[in-house]
């Protein structure tokens, strides 16, 4: 009998170890760019999606060094109705003329006060040619505090 009891006070610890490591894991948002979710285009790791946001935000990431261009793509943060609320720049952190993932941040997006509660952050592969076979984004839906 005692030796069931110590059974399940391991389970009841290693249960409530593996709860405690699920909340402390980063938040991650990505887009994959392969059917099985396994092969990231871009991760925002500092937000999940429908987080509520603040004045000013900052997001680090990565993203393929093919959205990149001058080591930067174009950022946005629109509400409810579509109106662009802020437009910034993601700054690569390292070498950007690669395949390999980048880091990126995105420092002190500062938006003016919507007119929704909800809106989006638009993260946009740069595309200086123009072309629309080049176009890419990443939506990202949040709630404004």
């Amino acid at each position: 009998m005692k030796n069931w009891g110590v059974v399940v006070v391991l389970v009841l610890i290693v249960s409530a170890g593996l709860l405690l490591w699920q909340y402390r894991q980063p938040a991650k948002v990505c887009r994959y760019s392969d059917a099985s979710n396994t092969i990231e285009e871009i991760c925002v790791y500092n937000l999940k999606a429908a987080t509520a946001v603040k004045n000013p935000l900052v997001l680090t990431g990565v993203a393929r060094g093919n959205w990149f261009f001058e080591a930067s793509f174009p950022v946005e943060i629109l509400d409810g109705n579509n109106n662009v609320l802020m437009q910034g720049l993601a700054q690569a952190h390292g070498e950007w003329m690669t395949a390999d993932l980048v880091p990126f941040t995105v420092t002190e997006l500062k938006f003016v006060t919507p007119a929704t509660p909800t809106g989006v952050i638009v993260l946009k592969k740069d595309n200086p040619s123009g072309l629309p076979q080049n176009d890419a984004s990443f939506t990202i839906p949040i709630k404004f505090k």
